[in-house]
């Protein structure tokens, strides 16, 4: 079971890194055909590991190109409080992921 968080508890820092994360949670929900794509090519054969290799895939991106651009908005990376609040932000959100790709997996 994926613990919940409270959003509005963490990421205190700026609404701008906020919002940046959940466009982009919005946007790998939107194109998580890719994701599959990816997770059937590696080693993924039955449907639940094609979910979970999916979701390690999305998840992997979500946090790098947050972090790349956090970085190119801010001029230095995430410290250690910065990076632990973006992965419960993530760790909060797996369940929507997780949907959009096993819904993914029924319309095929």
């Amino acid at each position: 079971m994926v613990p919940q968080f409270d959003n509005d508890l963490i990421l205190s820092v700026k609404n701008l890194e906020r919002r940046d994360l959940e466009s982009r949670i919005k946007e790998i929900t939107k194109n998580i055909g890719f994701a599959i794509m990816l997770a059937e090519k590696i080693v993924s054969k039955t449907d639940g590991e094609i979910v979970d290799s999916a979701l390690g895939i999305s998840v992997g991106w979500l946090l790098g190109s947050y972090s790349e651009g956090y970085f190119e908005r801010n001029g230095h990376h995430l410290d250690k409080d910065e990076m632990t609040d973006t992965i419960y932000f993530a760790l909060n959100n797996l369940t929507v992921i997780k949907k959009s790709i096993q819904k993914e997996l029924k319309l095929r």
